[in-house]
């Protein structure tokens, strides 16, 4: 059985990663900064206990800047084989380089329960208005929620123009986000905001 994606996969994934990393300096600057905007609003309103994020990579939405002091520690992923757990992280700590040249917290940072995260900002590719979320392709935010008996509330950062017209190709392992926030804002989906904490 190959592992290679299906096609249409595929090549959403191609068209939305060029999406992504062909956003100009200035409209990328911008939307990064309305979307940390959106992201503090979010943070603050539902006062997270543990809270995750994540180190942009191939043109994501860098959020960075939610990242102080004041706010750590943050999970932030750490991959292993085909397995990703978060660990927790505070600004000034050492960071490793992983295999897909995305830094990541050392082995030695404090592993965090799965079931105390109470939300998790996920990157993406693609996304639609039903809330189904295109990634990478490499099945690690999938593996780590189908893994959990209780799910965190799930939310997708990503530029507008990351947006899919039509309703993205899912399987069966797919875990759909319950919001996504862009430059322009939050959007929840109502079909996944009931089981959302």
């Amino acid at each position: 059985m190959s592992n290679s994606p299906p096609p249409e996969r595929a090549a959403l994934r191609q068209h939305y990663r060029s999406v992504r990393r062909n956003l100009s300096a200035a409209a990328r600057a911008k939307a990064e900064a309305q979307i940390c905007g959106h992201l503090v609003a979010l943070l603050t309103q539902r006062n997270p206990r543990v809270w995750c994020a994540y180190l942009a990579n191939d043109g994501e939405a860098d959020i960075a800047p939610l990242i102080t002091p004041a706010t750590a520690p943050v999970g932030l992923p750490r991959i292993t084989e085909k397995l990703m757990h978060f660990h927790a992280w505070s600004p000034g700590e050492p960071l490793v380089r992983n295999r897909f040249q995305i830094d990541e917290p050392e082995e030695s940072a404090t592993r965090l329960d799965a079931a105390r995260i109470e939300l998790l900002l996920m990157p993406l590719v693609a996304f639609d208005a039903a809330g189904n979320r295109l990634g990478m392709g490499g099945g690690f935010y999938d593996r780590f929620l189908g893994s959990q008996s209780v799910q965190p509330c799930c939310v997708g950062v990503a530029f507008a123009e990351q947006q899919a017209p039509s309703p993205l190709p899912s399987a069966a392992w797919d875990i759909p986000l319950h919001a996504v926030v862009t430059q322009h804002g939050v959007v929840k989906f109502p079909s996944t905001s009931e089981s959302a904490r």
